[in-house]
């Protein structure tokens, strides 16, 4: 996945380029994809959450910081928090109605 991303393509994403943003979603979305299925209880969440997960990424991308960890790293966290809050929630609203 860390093939093609690189600080300047990060820059470019900082910067609202979206033909870099693009870049950046076609090089990580098929181990994103992945990533989710394993995290989600719900099949059915999938699309949501990778919608959500590069809402978040792109939204704070400047505090990625290159010194403490690899994109691939940070980026997965913050998917994988996603996962877990909608999981979270999902449990929540089924306690709810029952």
């Amino acid at each position: 996945m860390n093939q093609g991303i690189d600080q300047r393509l990060i820059a470019d994403c900082i910067a609202n380029q979206r033909v870099a943003q693009r870049r950046l979603y076609e090089l990580t979305v098929p181990y994103f994809t992945i990533i989710a299925k394993r995290y989600l209880r719900n099949p059915e969440d999938l699309k949501d959450s990778l919608k959500d997960s590069y809402l978040n990424i792109f939204h704070k991308l400047e505090q990625f910081d290159p010194g403490r960890a690899s994109f691939k790293t940070w980026a997965t966290r913050v998917l994988i928090n996603n996962c877990l809050k909608r999981n979270t929630n999902e449990k929540k609203t089924l306690r709810k109605n029952s």
